[in-house]
């Protein structure tokens, strides 16, 4: 009701100002809308002028419109407001903004399963697995099982023992040095460190420590030095011989070292910078023990508690112990069998899963194995693969490697 009286008031107005000036109401609107047309020509740019006679056509039309159909006065100045709208300069367009690149989730990384066999059809086998259970590639390595060193932190490479870039026939051959090749590769680059060394590299591929001169087993004399790859810089380590470098902790810090000869393997914490070596876990046997990517968390399978001479035997589980604390939580939802052992475990790239490989040994018949993946309570168990014998590799969850885009 208010917009109807107000264009009734405004179109009164507008019909005693033009007969005022002596021009009947139909003919003012067109002489208006033609002063109005020639202004906007004159303010238009030539590249809009089409685009102008346009509107004024438009605008023609509609008045014409309007005077044989007699419309309601709303609706008729409703379309002489658009129809005078449409002569304004159009400023020119603003190009779209470009589309902001889809975030791609966490790497969940590859299971890769290392596995050798033995005897007349002996090879070696490395079988790579989405966390879900889809197996995406396999390989048969060129090594010898004893040539094989693994795979590195970073998902891209495979650590040998070769010469001159390929691997060796026998361990034994002299001159022998640690390569590495792409998976999948058949050839690699030397990197000087001797054959006996066994490296551990760090996460980022830019250090790595190993045993100057033979593998440590105890002796003395067996040193362990710390080897910058892009410089070739050796510096000496305060380690002492029977303890095993394992691996390096996600900020580079710190080495995770086992030692070796006792009654149980003695988990400790070696600082690079001042030499420190603090235990982790001890009194408990754990022969594997993997970190977490956030160097927070150990894993393992072994005894929460020494057994006692003559009493009963305690069953072993998977644990997980705060670095800091050191304060053990079982996982208590794994379903393992009495005779059942685990391997090993690894973490997953984000830390939120963990791989085990499950060694079944029955009563009677043949040992058999899997390999799960499931929560670090042991929860949402995804069985990877499956198979008869006894396992003798090795597991890895790694993240996924680059590869080259495919020839178009």
């Amino acid at each position: 009701g208010t917009l109807s009286s107000r264009l009734a008031a405004a179109r009164k107005r507008l019909a005693e100002r033009l007969k005022a000036r002596g021009v009947a109401p139909a003919a003012g609107l067109s002489t208006l809308l033609g002063l109005l047309a020639a202004s906007a020509r004159a303010a238009v740019p030539p590249a809009l002028q089409a685009g102008s006679a346009a509107a004024a056509a438009i605008a023609g039309g509609v008045l014409k419109a309007m005077t044989l159909a007699k419309l309601k006065a709303p609706v008729a100045f409703a379309a002489l407001v658009l129809a005078l709208a449409a002569w304004a300069p159009v400023p020119p367009p603003v190009p779209a903004a470009a589309a902001a690149p889809v975030p791609k989730g966490p790497d969940r990384g590859v299971v890769w399963v290392y596995r050798p066999t033995f005897g007349p059809d002996a090879r070696l086998t490395l079988t790579g697995y989405t966390p879900g259970g889809t197996k995406l590639e396999e390989f048969v390595l060129p090594d010898r099982d004893d040539c094989y060193l693994g795979l590195t932190p970073d998902g891209r490479k495979i650590a040998f023992v070769g010469k001159g870039g390929k691997p060796a026939e026998t361990r034994k051959a002299e001159g022998l040095t640690v390569h590495l090749r792409d998976i999948g590769a058949a050839e690699g680059t030397d990197t000087g460190i001797p054959a006996d060394s066994c490296p551990v590299w760090s996460r980022d591929m830019k250090r790595a420590v190993y045993a100057h001169g033979s593998r440590p087993n105890g002796e003395a004399g067996a040193a362990y030095k710390l080897l910058d790859l892009a410089t070739r810089k050796e510096t000496p380590l305060g380690l002492p011989a029977d303890h095993y470098p394992v691996l390096w902790s996600p900020d580079g810090t710190w080495l995770l070292v086992v030692r070796r000869g006792g009654v149980s393997p003695v988990w400790c914490r070696y600082d690079l910078a001042g030499g420190k070596l603090e235990t982790l876990v001890d009194r408990r046997f754990y022969y594997y023990m993997d970190l977490s990517p956030d160097g927070k968390t150990l894993i393992g399978f072994g005894q929460p508690r020494p057994e006692e001479p003559g009493g009963p035997r305690v069953r072993w589980e998977i644990d997980r112990f705060d670095v800091a604390t050191g304060a053990m939580t079982p996982a208590d939802k794994f379903a393992y069998g009495p005779r059942d052992g685990i391997i090993m475990s690894r973490w997953s790239p984000d830390g939120a899963r963990v791989v085990h490989a499950v060694r079944e040994c029955p009563p009677m018949g043949e040992e058999s194995y899997r390999i799960v993946v499931c929560d670090p309570d042991g929860g949402n168990e995804v069985k990877l693969t499956a198979g008869r014998g006894q396992f003798m590799g090795w597991i890895y969850w790694l993240p996924t490697r680059p590869r080259p885009a495919a020839p178009k």
